[in-house]
C-alpha cells in the first residue's frame, strides 16, 4: 500500500494494485476575471441562448425595423475573449404585384456595453427577370458573426431587418417568428 501526499493530504492512494483518487467535487462558482487564470485559445467560457423570438416583423421600401424580441445578452467575463454569435430565422420575401426585385437584409447591432452597428449583415435577394409577379418565398436563413470588443460586462445584441426594394413599397421582407422561432446563440471564446 502506497500513498502520495501533498502537504500531508492524501492525493492518490494504492492498495492491492488499485489506485484511488479522492472525489474533487463540483465547482459551483468561480472568478473568471482572475488574471492568473490562463485559458487556451478557442476555449469556450460560456454559451447563452437568447429567448427564441416568435414575433413576426415586416419591412418594405428598405425601411429599417428593429426586431425587439430577437435579442440576447451575454456577460463577457474576460477582455481577452470574443463573442461568437450564431443565428437562425424563418423569413419571407414577397414580391407582390410588381416586376421589381424583393430583398431582405438582416443585421445585428450591439447595444451594450457600447454601441456598434451592422456587426453582421446578410441579405437575401430575388429578382424577376421574366416580368411575372407575386413571388412569395418562405425559407430558413442562418448566419454567424464575431464581435471582438475588448470590453467586459453585459453585451447585448439585437436584430434589425430591411425588406422590400428601394423606392417601391410593394415588395416585402419579413421575419416569420410564428412559422419558426428566430434564435440567437452567443458564445464567449478565448482569442
Amino acid at each position: 500500500m502506497a500513498n502520495l501526499k501533498l502537504n500531508n493530504v492524501t492525493a492518490i492512494s494504492e492498495s492491492g494494485g488499485a489506485i484511488t483518487v479522492p472525489a474533487l467535487g463540483t465547482v459551483t462558482s468561480g472568478d473568471l476575471s482572475n488574471t492568473a487564470l490562463v485559458f487556451p485559445t478557442g476555449h469556450v467560457l460560456q454559451v447563452i441562448q437568447g429567448t427564441p423570438n416568435t414575433t413576426n416583423y415586416s419591412s418594405n421600401s428598405l425601411t429599417e425595423v428593429v426586431c425587439t424580441n430577437w435579442t440576447a445578452t451575454i456577460n463577457k467575463s474576460i477582455s481577452g475573449s470574443s463573442i461568437f454569435a450564431s443565428w437562425h430565422c424563418t423569413y419571407q420575401i414577397y414580391q407582390g404585384n410588381t416586376t421589381t426585385a424583393a430583398e431582405l437584409y438582416i443585421d445585428f447591432d450591439r447595444t451594450a456595453p457600447s454601441s456598434s452597428t451592422g456587426i453582421n449583415q446578410q441579405y437575401s435577394y430575388i429578382a424577376d427577370e421574366g416580368g411575372d409577379t407575386y413571388h412569395n418565398i418562405y425559407t430558413g436563413h442562418s448566419g454567424s458573426f464575431v464581435d471582438t470588443s475588448s470590453a467586459t460586462g453585459n453585451h447585448t445584441y439585437i436584430a434589425h431587418i430591411r425588406g422590400g426594394f428601394s423606392g417601391n413599397a410593394t415588395p416585402t421582407g419579413a421575419i416569420k417568428g410564428t412559422l419558426g422561432e428566430s434564435t440567437l446563440v452567443l458564445m464567449e471564446v478565448v482569442t
